[in-house]
Protein backbone atom coordinates (compact mmCIF):
# COMPACT_ATOMS: atom_id res chain seq x y z
CA UNK A 1 0.00 0.00 0.00
CA UNK A 2 0.84 3.78 -0.52
CA UNK A 3 -0.29 6.83 0.77
CA UNK A 4 0.32 9.67 -1.35
CA UNK A 5 0.00 13.57 -0.44
CA UNK A 6 -1.69 15.16 -3.61
CA UNK A 7 0.76 17.89 -3.00
CA UNK A 8 4.61 17.30 -2.59
CA UNK A 9 7.64 19.30 -3.51
CA UNK A 10 9.30 18.20 -6.89
CA UNK A 11 6.43 15.73 -7.99
CA UNK A 12 2.66 15.77 -7.59
CA UNK A 13 0.63 12.79 -5.74
CA UNK A 14 -0.92 12.35 -9.20
CA UNK A 15 2.16 12.22 -11.17
CA UNK A 16 3.65 9.68 -8.83
CA UNK A 17 0.24 7.77 -8.94
CA UNK A 18 0.81 7.40 -12.87
CA UNK A 19 4.29 6.39 -12.15
CA UNK A 20 3.69 4.08 -9.54
CA UNK A 21 1.21 2.48 -12.33
CA UNK A 22 3.48 2.13 -14.55
CA UNK A 23 6.04 0.20 -12.36
CA UNK A 24 2.77 -1.88 -10.14
CA UNK A 25 0.18 -1.33 -11.89
CA UNK A 26 -1.81 -3.53 -9.22
CA UNK A 27 -0.16 -2.04 -6.37
CA UNK A 28 -2.91 -0.48 -3.58
CA UNK A 29 -3.05 3.34 -3.27
CA UNK A 30 -3.80 5.99 -0.21
CA UNK A 31 -4.54 10.17 -1.63
CA UNK A 32 -4.68 12.62 0.83
CA UNK A 33 -5.00 15.60 0.81
CA UNK A 34 -6.52 18.62 2.66
CA UNK A 35 -7.81 20.27 -0.77
CA UNK A 36 -9.00 19.36 -3.47
CA UNK A 37 -8.30 15.64 -3.41
CA UNK A 38 -12.43 14.37 -4.97
CA UNK A 39 -11.63 16.82 -7.66
CA UNK A 40 -8.34 16.33 -8.54
CA UNK A 41 -9.07 12.55 -8.38
CA UNK A 42 -11.35 12.94 -11.39
CA UNK A 43 -8.20 13.22 -13.71
CA UNK A 44 -7.55 9.31 -12.88
CA UNK A 45 -8.63 6.66 -15.73
CA UNK A 46 -11.92 4.91 -14.84
CA UNK A 47 -11.32 1.59 -13.32
CA UNK A 48 -8.20 3.06 -11.14
CA UNK A 49 -9.07 2.80 -8.11
CA UNK A 50 -7.78 4.65 -5.52
CA UNK A 51 -9.21 5.80 -1.47
CA UNK A 52 -9.21 9.06 -0.76
CA UNK A 53 -8.66 10.17 3.19
CA UNK A 54 -9.21 13.32 3.91
CA UNK A 55 -7.12 15.73 6.27
CA UNK A 56 -6.62 16.72 9.05
CA UNK A 57 -6.78 12.51 9.88
CA UNK A 58 -5.96 10.43 12.93
CA UNK A 59 -4.52 7.26 13.38
CA UNK A 60 -7.84 5.42 13.69
CA UNK A 61 -8.86 7.00 10.65
CA UNK A 62 -5.49 5.93 8.25
CA UNK A 63 -5.66 2.98 10.03
CA UNK A 64 -9.58 1.87 9.22
CA UNK A 65 -8.92 2.97 5.43
CA UNK A 66 -5.82 0.93 5.46
CA UNK A 67 -7.72 -2.14 6.53
CA UNK A 68 -10.44 -1.18 3.86
CA UNK A 69 -8.03 -1.37 1.19
CA UNK A 70 -5.39 -4.21 2.28
CA UNK A 71 -8.65 -6.49 3.83
CA UNK A 72 -9.70 -7.14 7.71
CA UNK A 73 -6.99 -9.51 8.01
CA UNK A 74 -3.86 -7.50 7.87
CA UNK A 75 -2.81 -8.07 11.04
CA UNK A 76 -0.02 -5.68 11.02
CA UNK A 77 -2.73 -3.01 11.39
CA UNK A 78 -3.89 -3.81 14.46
Amino acid sequence: VVVLDLLMPEMDGLTVLHELRKVRPDVQVVISSGFSGPLALRELPDGDRVRFLPKPYGLDELRTVLRDVVGRDGAALS
